[in-house]
């Protein structure tokens, strides 16, 4: 199937893709709320990664962060607000259920994906960026230090929807470009793209 023509979606879009022939890049695009996760971003996360897995002319999905940040988790609005109108089991789990089927289909898709990190990348953030293949930082000098062994530690254990993925990921390392291809302790045998993810 060819690629989709999502390469002009509109710059109001929670979630953008832009292909360059076999290179998609998926932008979360909530700069303001530092790309937090609610309805309208998991919906469109869900509808971009499912085009992009259909496309056998894109071979690496590249997903990034508009603005200052990565991902900075759940939007703590909407959560919020559902409390408020005692409305958290729906609202909550409607946006779960479109989150989980975008990760699922990372997890799935036979392509390459990888994780440009910068600037925060907390609780549903953390976890989205151990889900991909690598996770690379940008090119700064502030970013060639390596994440604390200790952040893998805190977001397993983390009583969150998405702490079974963080828990597996915690198992994998953070990525920089000269660590790319170095196993973890907990890890055995060669590593290769997606070994990680189907350890467990």
């Amino acid at each position: 199937m060819p690629a989709p023509d999502h390469t002009a979606t509109a710059a109001t879009d929670p979630a953008l893709l832009r292909i360059d022939g076999p290179i998609a890049t998926i932008t979360l695009n909530r700069p303001a709320a530092f790309n937090a996760i609610d309805l309208s971003i998991a919906k469109k996360l869900e509808q971009l990664s499912a085009d992009v897995e259909a496309s056998d002319d894109i071979r690496v999905l590249v997903i990034e962060g508009q603005g200052r940040a990565f991902c900075a988790g759940g939007d703590l609005q909407t959560m919020s607000a559902a409390a408020a109108a005692d409305t958290v089991a729906p609202v909550i789990g409607e946006l779960l259920h479109h989150y989980h089927a975008f990760i699922a289909t990372l997890r799935q898709m036979p392509k390459i994906v990888l994780a440009s990190v910068h600037g925060s990348a907390a609780g549903a953030g953390l976890s989205l960026a151990f889900v991909a293949d690598l996770a690379l930082p940008p090119r700064t000098p502030a970013s060639r230090r390596p994440m604390p062994s200790s952040a893998y530690r805190l977001t397993a254990a983390a009583p969150s929807a998405w702490s079974r993925a963080s828990a597996r990921a915690a198992r994998c390392r953070y990525f920089s470009p000269k660590t790319a291809f170095r196993q973890s302790k907990p890890m055995t045998g060669v590593w290769s793209p997606r070994s990680c993810r189907r350890q467990n």
